[in-house]
């Protein structure tokens, strides 16, 4: 499942676009997000895949090393539109 930024995004991308491999969520220590803010509600099985713990506009991102960081670009997937409750919800298979 995909959302327009990528909050809810449990895929195994992990590299950014540019092409680095992203770091272990788990290796990090960050105040800035907790493990519930990621989809697993760990950073240990979010491993070092893309996500988004901070609702970042720019979608969904990855620390490449100890200062920076990179955005990632999700596979492209067939869409549908959940109109019953919240049309913001892109499922993906």
């Amino acid at each position: 499942m995909y959302d327009r930024v990528g909050q809810y995004y449990q895929g195994t991308v992990n590299v950014t676009e540019s092409g680095e491999s992203c770091q272990s969520w788990a290796s990090r220590n960050n105040p800035n997000y907790n493990p519930t803010d990621f989809p697993e509600n760990s950073t240990t099985s979010a491993r070092n895949y893309c996500r988004n713990p901070t609702n970042d506009k720019g979608g969904p991102w990855c620390w490449v090393n100890q200062t920076r960081m990179g955005y990632c670009t999700l596979p492209i997937c067939r869409k549908y539109y959940n109109d019953l409750k919240n049309a913001n919800i892109i499922f993906c298979y």
